[in-house]
Parts: C-alpha cells; structure tokens; sequence
C-alpha cells in the first residue's frame, strides 16, 4: 500500500515540475484577484452591517445615498442589503478565483477554458472601450490579448493540459 501511494506522489510531484512558467504568473494573477475580492467582500459586508446595526451612520454617506437614489429610483431605501449582497457576490468571484487558481497549476482542463473565455471577453471589452476612446484600456487589452493567446496557442500549455 506504500507503494501505491509513494507512485502517486510521485506523478503529481513530476506533474508539478512541468508547469509552464506562464501558467504559474497567470494562477498567481488569479490568487491576487482572489485575495483583493475577498478583501473588498469584507469592507463592503462590514460596512453594510454597521449601517443596518448604526441606522445613524446612513447619515455619513447621505450623498452616495442620494446619488444612489436618483439612478436607481426614490425607494433605493436599502443601500446596507446592497452592500452586504454585493460583498457576497465579490467573495463568490474570489472563491472562484481561488478553484482556477489552482486548477491552472494542477493542469485541469476546465481551468484553461475558462480563462481562455474570461481573457476573450476582457480583450473585446477593453477594445470596445478604447473605440470609444478610453485610452486607459490599452494595458487591458494587452494583458488580456496575452493570457488569450498563450493559453489558446501555446504548444507547451497544450501539452499540459492534456
């Protein structure tokens, strides 16, 4: 039974060795997001439960509170459930930040497609918003047209994915 399992750590030890260098920069890209949305999840719930446990404190975003209203219509009473829903959404997208993370580094293939789509739409949408003339989008679409690339076509990434 040692054997068996002296086998397999071997195999996922050699399997680890080979991750392109690419792959590693993209995951570790993907564990900051995942770190940064987790952190924002927790300022967002934070301040959505103080504002439903302090209704005084409502009173310190009185501006965000009004502009909110005006997009979003009169009855935009609700600003803290906003927050709070919000901050659970943000901690959602870094739990799956996280599962792509390290599905790149172990090689599964699901990992690769989805970043492949994920890095398609955000080179279409950085070059949707350079037509339309926000020039700050060039370093979007570069890094995006770059992660879609190397994943799509890589000899070496294909190879490792299987």
């Amino acid at each position: 039974m040692k054997k068996v399992v002296k086998k397999r750590a071997v195999k996922f030890s050699s399997r680890k060795e080979s991750v392109p260098k690419g792959v590693k920069i993209i995951s570790i890209l993907y564990y900051i997001g995942a770190v940064l949305s987790f952190v924002s999840a927790l300022a967002f719930i934070v301040i959505g439960v103080w504002i439903l446990i302090n209704p005084s404190a409502s009173s310190q975003f009185s501006s965000l509170m009004q502009s909110l209203s005006s997009t979003f219509g009169p009855n935009f009473s609700s600003f803290n459930i906003f927050l709070i829903i919000f901050g659970i959404i943000l901690a959602g997208i870094g739990i799956f930040d996280l599962f792509v993370a390290k599905g790149l580094v172990k090689g599964k293939a699901w990992t690769r497609i989805v970043v492949v789509l994920l890095s398609a739409f955000g080179f279409l949408s950085s070059l949707s918003s350079l037509v339309g003339g926000d020039f700050k989008e060039v370093f979007g679409l570069i890094i995006s047209g770059l992660i879609f690339w190397y994943l799509a076509f890589s000899h070496s990434v294909k190879k490792f994915f299987g």
